[in-house]
């Protein structure tokens, strides 16, 4: 895969958009590089991760969950599912056709963050 984002500063991204949503529960950010097997639990500290190839993180707000993660390749997977039974999981892979760059990769995380209804 060639590294075409720089996920560190993707994972700044993760940060900013994520501090912006008191509301949501996310996960610690996870790592994953090209030495680690295939096997091998996600990193939880960017330092345990010699050269990463994706970041993600995984996003609860009450029965609501999300997962994105962005590879080094530039296009991120998403899944979303509302917590209803009667919904299907919503899996997008933008980045995928068109390669992403860090503000189109910001602009992906705003509105994926806009799937988890806020209520005031």
């Amino acid at each position: 895969m060639d590294r075409v984002i720089d996920l560190d500063l993707a994972a700044v991204v993760l940060v900013e958009r994520l501090a912006g949503r008191p509301d949501l529960q996310p996960s610690p950010i996870t790592w994953n590089g090209f030495e680690a097997a295939f096997d091998e639990p996600f990193k939880t500290r960017r330092d345990e991760v010699v050269d990463p190839y994706s970041v993600g993180v995984a996003i609860r707000r009450g029965e609501e969950e999300g997962l994105r993660v962005l590879y080094a390749g530039s296009w991120t997977d998403m899944e979303y599912w509302s917590g209803d039974v009667a919904d299907d999981v919503d899996l997008r892979v933008p980045g995928w056709d068109d390669w992403l760059d860090l503000p189109r990769f910001d602009a992906v995380m705003a509105e994926f963050l806009s799937l988890f209804r806020v209520i005031t």
